[in-house]
């Protein structure tokens, strides 16, 4: 590991040099363990080692997003992005890293994950979820598609367009949406709610009953199967 002061001085003599490295972001390390610290210094001294490295800017935004620092962690996938542009992964991480503050720069990153490999369907499904929260339903509807035309047993893309079926008044079609994921996975809470609600407008209503008791029990949706997103990193710090 470089110490952060040599850290500093290797990067004066990239720009002596005429081989500048980007300014590496640094979020506030005041509090954080040592480990951590340790941690980041790692990375951060691995770029400065090899700064036309997607693949380690990729790595220290990776351990950026594991503490919470995601403003950092974007503008590292976004370096990672520019230096290795048909990499999938960087486009796809960074929507995430975007995904609580800057709906539209998620959409936009996603977007080029997709355009580089159409065929992750977790790529398909975030993409289309932000475009629902953006208001761009038509949108959403086509990257849905897309998805349960790839998996037609994707309960995530069942259940996001049905979402869209019950606001568009296609009360059927939704309700033929919902029934099948809950036929492939009949415990998610939303689908639960989502199946009283769909009920309850057909009037279906012993139906709709029983769905919304079983909703207050039932456990929440599981997280997408999704291997491009999980990045081992060693463990630091406090579990």
């Amino acid at each position: 590991m470089i110490p952060r002061a040599l850290a500093a001085l290797t990067a004066l003599l990239l720009v002596g040099c005429g081989n500048a490295t980007p300014e590496i972001p640094l979020p506030d390390l005041a509090g954080a363990e040592a480990e951590i610290v340790a941690a980041v210094d790692e990375a951060r001294a691995a770029i400065l080692a090899q700064p036309a490295s997607g693949e380690r800017w990729g790595a220290l935004a990776d351990r950026y997003m594991a503490h919470g620092w995601r403003r950092e962690a974007a503008a590292c996938y976004s370096e990672a992005e520019r230096l290795d542009p048909e990499r999938y992964e960087w486009p796809y991480l960074r929507g995430h890293s975007l995904s609580l503050r800057d709906l539209e720069g998620a959409r936009a990153a996603f977007a080029r994950a997709v355009a580089i490999d159409g065929s992750y369907l977790p790529g398909r499904v975030y993409l289309a979820q932000t475009l629902v929260r953006l208001d761009l339903l038509d949108q959403a509807r086509v990257e849905f598609e897309h998805a349960l035309a790839r998996d037609p047993n994707s309960v995530d893309a069942l259940f996001g367009i049905s979402q869209l079926d019950l606001d568009t008044g296609r009360h059927a079609e939704a309700r033929a949406r919902l029934e099948r994921a809950y036929r492939i996975d009949p415990e998610p809470s939303e689908l639960h709610h989502a199946l009283a609600q769909v009920y309850l407008v057909v009037g279906e209503n012993d139906l709709a009953r029983q769905f919304a008791a079983s909703a207050a029990t039932a456990p929440p949706r599981r997280a997408l199967d999704d291997p491009r997103r999980e990045r081992a990193l060693p463990q630091t710090g406090s579990p």
